[in-house]
């Protein structure tokens, strides 16, 4: 395994485990289970893909880790907009029992990134969504719009697979994973209430900031140094 990586990579994971060390239970009331519930689980499918990512790239499966990051994404923008502003009529949508009917259901009630991120922005109005979260999840989608090449096996994958994926490149795609982890945890610890828990998160990914988006040159200064 190349040096620089696998610094980066036992960083990395220790970054990932400080994350949920301390988050409790997240309680929730009989009006605001399902709400709950459904964010949470979606936060669970977008921890599954950040792992599976670290796991993907310690096994050279490059092509495949950048792929997940889409769908990371994707569970991350969704949970906050369950958790915040989706109606509940549409989330009682999300609990029903699983057939075609249903699934089309509430494929069709479900918006676009695009629509999604409007709604947040408009509950950011409201002074219902952190303005800082929202923008870093329009941040990522602008950095990343690259990944539906990957997602599509377009050229940037074929390229990658030809030519070979550069390891730096692949410690930026998992900073961005862990960029997505973090924004999970804040999610997660907003629902809470508890203010310690949040400085604790936001003291951590300040401790931690190797293992966040970072430009190419600062990765070789970090973890490639003679």
């Amino acid at each position: 395994m190349d040096t620089g990586f696998k610094k980066f990579y036992a960083k990395s994971l220790e970054f990932r485990e400080a994350l949920h060390r301390k988050i409790p239970e997240v309680p929730y009331t009989e009006e605001t289970e399902k709400r709950i519930l459904a964010a949470l689980t979606l936060l669970d499918i977008a921890t599954e893909h950040g792992e599976s990512i670290h796991l993907l790239a310690v096994n050279n499966c490059y092509i495949s880790a950048t792929s997940l990051l889409r769908l990371q994404y994707e569970a991350t923008l969704k949970a906050a907009w369950i958790y915040w502003v989706a109606k509940d009529h549409i989330i009682d949508k999300w609990h029903q029992s699983l057939n075609e009917e249903n699934v089309n259901r509430v494929n069709n009630s479900t918006p676009t990134i695009t629509d999604i991120l409007q709604e947040l922005s408009i509950g950011v109005g409201k002074g219902i969504v952190p303005n800082e979260l929202l923008e870093k999840l329009r941040e990522f989608r602008q950095l990343n719009k690259m990944s539906n090449s990957y997602v599509h096996s377009g050229m940037l994958a074929f390229n990658r697979k030809k030519e070979g994926y550069p390891i730096m490149g692949m410690i930026q795609i998992m900073q961005s994973s862990n960029g997505l982890e973090a924004l999970c945890c804040m999610i997660a610890g907003d629902m809470t209430q508890n203010r310690e828990i949040m400085q604790h998160l936001i003291n951590l990914q300040k401790s931690y900031l190797d293992c966040l988006p970072m430009q190419l040159s600062d990765i070789a200064n970090t973890f490639y140094k003679n």
